[in-house]
């Protein structure tokens, strides 16, 4: 297990996790499931924060020559809320990507975690 501390601010979530990962070929699946410590169940600033997103994530990578998706989800299956996020990058020169993602549900950012939203972004990055 591993505990995770993201930062000191007031939307930071602590959490004890378990992450697995499988690849077959030029497919990677990962499951990650996690619960943040019980002390911090009680005095957190944001209580409901698991209610939106959940205890647990699977993403599931996939490689197409140099093509890469992904698609992710997780979510609390007692409150019915979560979030689904699919991305696509491919290499364009010296080591930059173009990216595009789109989300949709709760916590896409921990700022907005108690709110549901669509998001499609595109630009490029530095690693993949």
């Amino acid at each position: 297990y591993v505990y995770q501390d993201p930062d000191n601010r007031s939307r930071g979530v602590d959490n004890l996790y378990l992450n697995f990962m499988f690849q077959h070929d030029t497919l990677i699946t990962e499951l990650k499931l996690w619960t943040p410590p019980m002390e911090e169940k009680h005095k957190s600033d944001n209580p409901d924060i698991m209610d939106y997103y959940g205890y647990s994530k699977l993403k599931f990578t996939y490689f197409s020559g140099e093509n890469m998706f992904t698609l992710m989800g997780r979510g609390n299956p007692t409150t019915g809320k979560g979030a689904i996020e699919a991305t696509y990058s491919y290499p364009l020169v010296n080591g930059t990507y173009f990216y595009a993602k789109i989300f949709t549900g709760y916590g896409e950012s921990l700022i907005d975690y108690n709110h549901n939203l669509t998001k499609f972004s595109m630009g490029f990055s530095f690693s993949r």
